[in-house]
């Protein structure tokens, strides 16, 4: 073979390096030799491991049964502040996207504001200015002022990813949305946001493992979380090594699961939108208030226009576009005609249809 075609991945050996399993298995491969390498060079301070100790701190055994250790414990409140951390910054990046996004120029100031200050000033920082100022006004303890200024962080980031991935669905699909006369909550909840989903799930994915790291400065306002009790039981057990590493380890398996469940259910939820957003449009072009509007629009157009197969409704199945409409026209030319008749008040009927 010559050197101006080098030889092609197989689709099985492309299927394997393109699956998750072999990024866990390339990590933990990277993790062991990390692992060794801190070994030897302790073993050369001459500390003495006492991993034997490390079992009773995850759990431990009483006259009442098993029960949590401290390191557990401290592993449970890192999980529901970041899970609580994690939906309130999704919200607020969903809605600060959207005002960003917005025609409104108040709504955008006030984004961009929030944005500013959010962005470019330290999380300790926040956290501090949270608790000691806004907390005692208010009247938040430190695990509410934990979980808002994680929220107020991290959704600023998340309000970046969201607006990108809104920016990444063809304009040409809003446009035919908009010509059929949907509302603007329509075009996002049935149009945009279900595409976008796709394009916004790994980049929000990493955004969430970094909010669990994150989550470990909970510990300088006394939160008890996993960082805490390790600074608290490396006080009276002196097993320094030991306990972070273990530390180190719960936290891998937080962020490894998370990245394994993003990998195993991103193409499921998208493809699971995306049958739900095709039905739902279906069911627009088929309202009596399209019809009469555009009499010649059926439940089909919605492949056409949007570029999506209907699952549940009686859509044919994906064909290309010269199929569906004259084979003169382009999607761009269509959609220009559409867009054109739609805005000046007239009529106009493909010449496919033959109406």
């Amino acid at each position: 073979m010559s050197a101006d075609h080098p030889p092609q991945t197989t689709g099985r050996s492309a299927g394997i390096l393109r699956s998750p399993l072999f990024d866990i298995a390339q990590f933990v491969g990277l993790l062991l030799f990390l692992g060794w390498l801190s070994l030897r060079s302790i073993e050369n301070l001459g500390y003495h491991w006492s991993w034997y100790q490390i079992p009773a701190l995850i759990l431990k055994s009483t006259a009442d049964g098993i029960q949590p250790g401290p390191l557990l414990l401290g592993l449970g409140v890192t999980i529901k502040i970041s899970a609580l951390s994690l939906v309130f910054a999704f919200v607020i990046g969903l809605v600060t996207a959207l005002f960003r996004l917005s025609h409104s120029p108040v709504a955008r100031f006030v984004a961009r504001i929030y944005l500013e200050l959010s962005r470019n000033t330290p999380l300790l920082i926040q956290l501090f200015f949270i608790y000691f100022v806004i907390g005692p006004l208010f009247g938040l303890e430190r695990f509410p002022s934990a979980v808002l200024a994680l929220s107020l962080f991290e959704g600023a980031y998340a309000s970046e990813i969201f607006r990108s991935g809104v920016l990444s669905v063809d304009q040409g699909q809003i446009e035919a949305a908009a010509s059929l006369g949907m509302k603007k909550s329509y075009i996002y909840r049935l149009i945009i946001l279900p595409q976008a989903i796709r394009t916004i799930l790994p980049p929000l994915t990493s955004q969430a493992i970094s909010l669990i790291k994150d989550s470990a400065l909970v510990s300088t306002i006394a939160i008890y979380d996993l960082t805490m009790q390790a600074q608290a039981l490396i006080s009276e057990t002196f097993l320094t090594f030991e306990i972070w590493f273990t530390v180190a380890i719960l936290y891998l398996m937080i962020t490894i699961t998370l990245s394994f469940f993003r990998h195993v259910s991103g193409k499921t939820a998208q493809d699971f939108l995306t049958s739900r957003q095709s039905c739902h449009v279906s069911r627009l072009l088929l309202n009596s208030t399209f019809t009469e509007r555009n009499p010649w629009l059926h439940a089909s157009d919605c492949y056409m226009f949007f570029s999506f197969p209907c699952w549940h409704c009686h859509c044919p199945p994906k064909r290309p576009l010269r199929q569906h409409s004259s084979s003169s026209w382009s999607r761009r030319a269509l959609l220009k005609r559409l867009s054109k008749a739609a805005f000046s008040g007239s009529a106009w009927t493909p010449s496919s249809r033959g109406q």
